[in-house]
């Protein structure tokens, strides 16, 4: 195989800085749920909607929840506003994540996109964080002969030059009022004051923005739209993302809330604020509540009239009161309303996805990941060329993939991703290039099954070939793989295919069975993998400047630091870590509180011990440890006994931290998180995921996929609160959604966690004795992977009666194979319930278990079946293990590669096949004999190819041919090495002679151990064959008389040995008592195993 070595300096994207902040808002409370193809945004910012959004949430989500489930979609739905109630947020940048969380959602969802809640407010006008560099200087230039304002103005808007362009930054709120946010007991007093006095600052700011903006634009210098900026809401803002800036009004749903004009005049202000804009004098704000009207205007003469529900209400001391009948019934309309657009457009009409719909969707974020590492990237054009040039000289020709291999974090990633952009500028327009970065995907591993599934099926779509069938997914994968890159290559086309960290795609040996020796022409393979011990040509690449990386704008104190730090590891791990927290600085950044580490590891926990300054202790932790734990973590964290529902907002602002280091992806349908870098994942584990936490975390994990609170009070304690009985609102967790329509993240995730955790009784119940599960996960996920999930538990909990289950399973397999995975519910109950019944009472457990449901359920059966009485078919446990499949023919002829663990076999009908012995894998199937496969014989290594494996077979129509068991191909083919119509023929290897010989009742054919040259022939016309040993031929030569001829040496007189009715006599014995010894180890053996199935041992 060709190799590259990656070490060394690598390119890196460039960091633009700009410093986190967020806005101070009244926050409402609302309920976050997300949405995997029906994704809704809810933006509501009126405190008093509490009771709408209350009622939706216990009596409209739930209805669409199991409506969406139904056909195979997943509802949530995101308000970033609930669970904070007048909380601070230093930072100012609540109003960026509001309007990220809108993009993110219309871009992965279905219909609607964009749900809204409003009332009589306008919602408060947040001071922008960022302002232009030249809008900035325009307002100071305005407020030349106002001193106080200017120095207000410079006091909490710095220049920050490392932006592209140069910006004026909000300054965090904690900066000049230390104690804002500070909620101790002791500090109370300061807070309150440090909140006034923000309250009042902001205000000011405002003034003076919105003055300028507004003088500015009466001399031209901003626009209409411009100086909107400064009095435009963020709720009016959330509308224009949501639901106006693409055009399409279609998806979304608006509720409108009105209140009659004369109650408007009552009550206090403190009342009155709960459903009017207030200004900080407790009077009406008049230009809040004429944007407005003018907001409302235009939802009014919008042409989509369907998705408008306008409501009128009589308010109670302010609020809706559900406790009175009126308002009782204006929430049912609200709720039954919000159900009847549970349809949203076209989802009706929506079949369930199809293969193409999951590659495309699968494609398109490997594409977007790759597009987004390696933008902004520098160096490595050396190597890139090599790489290219290596590809473009074994085009023509049958080739060995490309392998890329270093250490970890020395760049292979990012080299593979330029690749591919690269070759997308310099491929045909018949070529396709597919990448799959498995390092990104971690801790949720691809498997080779479903990664060879997926890029068969890109290739596939992509080519016009056929898809892989089910049977041909789950037993000939492998082979199938390989034969679609021969077609690709027949039909002239062009394929390049790049894995990134294959290593984690290796068998318990090491070995990467799937990946082709030889590749065909026209098709090209690239894989990184990391420096082991393995033979590879160390490559090592240039050192790059390191200026190179720097695409946006660090000062140069900046920059000489980070360079300062870099010139010590020389990882690009190392670099990429320091990019993305020097992101934060900002040019006005005092060099004394740059922060950076020596090492790469070592930057990992100051970048965990920064999120934890920004975000919380708590959070951090429990966030990320659910996402280094979990294989894959839906972006709702499962309610622990210290947390009723997370708040959306503090999730997003994590989450929006760390972009650069999280992945969001599609798993079952599911949206998740996960971590892009294997060893980020391992650092947060390291420092999360103490003994105590991570088991305390997988039993959260655990209860959330049973379902055991759905629908229940479970006890939470707060902080100086006593204990409490919420409904966390937890989503049930049926095995079923619908018809044909299971829960698969609970399938795949369920077994894993309940082990995990320790929860071996909930394990056999739930899943080991569960005969509907069984067979659920067996039709839906495939039966490997419930042998595979069964193999797991039995190991860990040393459980025979699971073992014994795991092998009734591999004994079924066969049958959904060649039922091409369709077996129904009677079919897979009936041969389990006959596998396992002779041991039901020896194991009453979990066998005894599992046969009784099988028979519960057959007799309840109303179509006529037959219900076996007893164990008719090879139970658990005895003498067949597996049945290996793929072979149409019946079979003649075996043999063993110890070396390889590869068993071989040839059929009556010509073909040879080959099988991984670990897996029962078929790996190829060889194809060139035109009749009956007579004899199979491995022969070692080829002394050509280091590490091989060969065999050799000898057919019918009298050809022997040499074939490669790893490449699958042919290497050497004899067409006439026998004659065909010679009575008995026989093959043998002598490995210690280098010979091969074939023989038949009266000639002897010597090959050299390569197949290929003739070395010479022994013929016995008038005798009769009987064998071959090494290079003695033994022959019969009259009655009772054997001659043996040492065919290297012709010279030596042959020796002949007389056989006796004596010898005949003692040869007789000797067999009787082999005979009678192997016949009594057999009755030893069953004495030993058939009591430990009745007695329980």
């Amino acid at each position: 195989m060709s190799s590259v070595e990656a070490s060394g300096a690598s390119g890196a994207s460039g960091a633009s800085g700009a410093s986190g902040a967020s806005e101070q808002q009244e926050r409402p409370e609302h309920q976050e749920c997300q949405v995997q193809q029906v994704q809704q945004e809810r933006q509501v910012q009126q405190e008093h909607m509490s009771s709408e959004r209350r009622a939706l949430l216990e009596k409209a989500y739930p209805e669409v929840l199991t409506f969406c489930r139904s056909l195979g979609l997943v509802f949530e739905v995101v308000d970033l506003r609930w669970g904070l109630r007048n909380s601070p947020f230093v930072r100012h940048e609540s109003c960026e994540l509001f309007l990220h969380e809108i993009q993110t959602s219309k871009r992965i969802s279905l219909f609607p996109a964009f749900v809204a809640l409003l009332g009589n407010r306008y919602g408060h006008r947040a001071l922008p964080r960022v302002i232009s560099e030249k809008h900035f200087e325009k307002f100071l230039s305005k407020l030349s002969k106002n001193t106080d304002g200017l120095k207000l103005l410079n006091q909490w808007y710095l220049k920050d030059t490392n932006s592209v362009p140069p910006t004026y930054i909000l300054q965090p709120i904690t900066t000049h009022l230390v104690h804002y946010g500070d909620f101790s007991a002791d500090n109370a007093t300061k807070r309150e004051g440090d909140a006034a006095r923000w309250k009042s600052t902001e205000t000011q700011l405002l003034q003076l923005l919105r003055n300028t903006a507004s003088s500015a634009q009466s001399a031209g210098e901003l626009t209409l739209e411009e100086k909107q900026r400064y009095y435009t809401s963020v709720t009016e803002r959330e509308f224009e993302l949501g639901l106006w800036s693409d055009g399409d009004e279609s998806s979304s749903l608006i509720f409108v809330r009105e209140i009659s004009r004369q109650k408007v005049r009552e009550g206090p202000p403190k009342r009155l604020s709960k459903f009017k804009d207030l200004t900080s004098a407790g009077l009406l704000d008049s230009e809040s509540q004429s944007l407005l009207l003018s907001l409302k205007a235009k939802l009014y003469s919008s042409p989509q009239k369907q998705n408008l529900n306008l409501h009128c209400v009589e308010l109670n001391k302010g609020a809706v009161d559900p406790k009175r009948k009126e308002h009782a019934q204006y929430l049912e309309s609200l709720c039954e309303q919000f159900n009847n657009r549970k349809i949203w457009g076209s989802v009706q009409e929506e079949e369930k996805v199809e293969l193409a719909d999951l590659i495309t969707e699968e494609v398109s974020r490997h594409v977007s990941a790759s597009v987004e590492l390696c933008k902004d990237v520098q160096g490595r054009e050396g190597l890139l060329g090599k790489l290219c040039l290596t590809m473009w000289e074994s085009t023509n020709e049958r080739h060995a993939p490309i392998i890329v291999h270093g250490d970890l974090g020395m760049g292979k990633t990012l080299l593979l991703c330029k690749l591919a952009q690269e070759m997308r500028n310099v491929l045909e327009n018949r070529a396709a290039i597919v990448v799959r970065l498995l390092s990104l995907l971690h801790p949720q591993k691809y498997t080779v099954e479903n990664m060879l599934r997926s890029l068969c099926g890109q290739i596939c779509l992509a080519f016009g070939l056929a898809p892989p069938t089910s049977l041909t997914a789950d037993a000939h994968l492998v082979r199938f793989f390989w034969n679609v890159l021969e077609q690709v290559s027949q039909q002239g086309n062009n394929l390049l295919v790049i894995l990134d960290d294959i290593d984690q795609l290796a068998d318990k040996n090491g070995r990467v069975r799937w990946l082709p020796y030889e590749l065909p022409p026209n098709v090209h393979v690239v894989v990184s993998m990391e420096t082991k011990s393995e033979a590879f040509a160390r490559m090592r690449l240039r050192q790059e400047t390191m200026e190179n990386f720097f695409e946006s704008h660090f000062d140069a104190e900046q920059r000489d630091f980070v360079l300062k730090a870099f010139d010590k590891s020389g990882s690009p791990l190392h670099l990429r870590l320091m990019l993305s927290l020097g992101k934060l600085w900002s040019s006005f950044t005092p060099l004394s509180e740059l922060r950076l580490a020596a090492s790469a590891q070592e930057m990992m926990s100051l970048l965990l011990h920064t999120t934890e300054e920004r975000h919380g202790p708590e959070l951090t932790a429990a966030a990320l440890g659910y996402i280094a734990l979990a294989r894959d973590l839906q972006t709702l964290l499962p309610p622990s006994p210290a947390l009723i529902r997370l708040p959306p907002l503090l999730w997003a602002g994590l989450k929006y931290d760390l972009t650069e280091h999280l992945s969001e992806r599609w798993t079952n349908g599911i949206a998740t998180v996960c971590f892009k870098n294997r060893r980020f994942s391992e650092a947060v584990s390291s420092h999360y995921l103490t003994s105590e936490r991570k088991g305390r975390a997988l039993k959260i994990l655990a209860e959330y996929f049973l379902g055991r609170w759905s629908g229940k009070r479970k006890p939470v304690a707060l902080p100086g609160l006593s204990l409490v009985l919420p409904d966390r609102k937890v989503p049930s967790q049926p095995l079923w959604f619908g018809a044909d329509l299971a829960n698969v993240r609970k399938l795949q995730e369920l077994p894993f966690h309940l082990l995990q955790a320790g929860l071996w009784d909930e394990l056999k119940q739930e899943v080991i004795a569960n005969s509907e599960w069984l067979f659920c996960k067996s039709r839906v996920c495939g039966v490997q992977s419930v042998i595979q999930d069964l193999d797991r538990s039995w190991r860990i909990m040393d459980c025979i009666e699971t073992k014994l289950i795991r092998d009734a399973l591999v004994l079924i397999k066969p049958s959904l194979d060649f039922l091409d995975g369709n077996m129904d519910m009677t079919l897979f109950y009936s041969e389990l319930l006959s596998r396992l019944c002779s041991l039901s009472q020896s194991y009453p457990a979990l066998i005894g278990q599992i046969c009784s449901q099988c028979e519960t359920w057959l007799l309840s059966c109303t179509e006529p079946i037959l219900i076996p009485q007893s164990s008719f078919l090879q139970p658990p446990g005895g003498a067949l293990t597996h049945t290996l499949t793929g072979l149409q023919g019946g079979v003649l002829c075996l043999d063993v590669c110890l070396e390889e663990d590869l068993v071989i076999a040839g059929s009556d009908d010509g073909v040879v096949a080959v099988w991984s012995l670990p897996d029962a894998q078929l790996l190829h199937t060889l194809l060139g004999h035109t009749a009956a496969v007579l004899e199979v014989r491995v022969t070692g290594s080829s002394p050509s190819v280091s590490g091989s494996a060969l065999c050799v077979s000898l057919a019918a129509d009298g050809s022997m041919r040499r074939w490669s068991l790893l490449r699958g191909k042919q290497e050497v083919c004899v067409d006439a090495a026998i004659a065909t119509d010679d009575g008995t023929v026989r093959l043998n290897v002598c490995e210690k002679k280098g010979m091969i010989t074939v023989h038949t009742d009266t000639q002897v054919k010597f090959f050299g151990l390569d197949g290929s040259t003739l070395l010479f022939t022994v013929s016995k016309p008038d005798s009769q064959i009987l064998g071959v040993l090494e290079d003695s031929v033994f022959s019969l030569c009259g009655p009772g008389l054997v001659q043996i001829n040492q065919a290297l040496d012709p010279t030596k007189e042959p020796v002949q040995v007389r056989l006796t009715e004596q010898n005949r006599s003692e040869n007789q014995e000797q067999e009787q008592r082999q005979e009678q010894k192997q016949e009594k180890g057999q009755d030893q053996d069953k004495s030993r195993s058939v009591p430990k199935h009745r007695a329980g041992l």
